[in-house]
């Protein structure tokens, strides 16, 4: 992962090929033309989530339209909501909340991580 500063409070990342800009609302001095690091951060861990809800939907042959999560913070805490269209049973709905909870970022920032950060003269690339 390659990550470097484009001016302001723009950074941008690039990852498997893609480029991921970030930027800061105006009343830190950015220019609001792309989400901020920490809303990309609660960005992963919703769509992580996402992407575990989906898994049910294709297990149980169900229509993912309709089907939403909704990520608040709470404290010092993250609560996250699934909904489901009506017609949804409430044992799909348990099942989506089970494999939600298998997320590999919710499942990486509760076991803990530890930083390295150091200095280099030059780049790698």
């Amino acid at each position: 992962m390659e990550i470097w500063l484009e001016g302001g409070e723009k950074v941008k990342v690039k990852v498997r090929g893609f480029i991921i800009e970030t930027d800061q609302p105006h009343h830190c001095g950015g220019e609001d033309t792309a989400p901020t690091p920490y809303e990309l951060f609660l960005s992963g861990i919703g769509s992580c989530m996402g992407y575990y809800v989906s898994k049910v939907c294709k297990k149980y042959n169900l229509p993912v339209e309709g089907v939403k999560l909704q990520l608040e913070e709470e404290g010092e805490g993250i609560r996250v909501k699934i909904f489901t269209p009506k017609n949804f049973q409430q044992e799909h709905l348990a099942k989506m909340i089970e494999y939600a909870k298998k997320c590999k970022v919710k499942k990486r920032i509760e076991d803990g991580v530890n930083f390295e950060i150091k200095g280099e003269k030059h780049s790698p690339f």
